[in-house]
């Protein structure tokens, strides 16, 4: 995506996990004219075998340019984590 100095990122996923007390995680992380690690701070997580749907909006800092938001999935533990139904939607300021 082409922006100016921010965008406006939701990243939604339906996720679940396996394991009692450990955590299914998905975020997003963006390349390019800005680089940013995924942060557990912004991401949707679950510590239940039922499915969670959720969806992080923020209002991300970049530098402007050619950016790439991708979403990314962890799980913890050595628990096995499903993720369905990944979107993200970007909207550059």
């Amino acid at each position: 995506v082409t922006t100016g100095g921010s965008a406006l990122v939701w990243a939604t996923c339906d996720l679940s996990c396996n394991t009692a007390g450990q955590t299914a995680r998905s975020t997003f992380n963006v390349s390019g004219a800005t680089t940013t690690a995924e942060s557990d701070a912004l991401a949707v997580r679950n510590t239940t075998n039922a499915a969670l749907s959720g969806s992080v909006p923020v209002k991300v800092a970049l530098t402007p340019g050619s950016n790439t938001f991708t979403m990314t999935y962890r799980t913890s533990g050595a628990s096995t984590s499903t993720f369905v139904n990944r979107r993200i939607l970007v909207v550059p300021f």
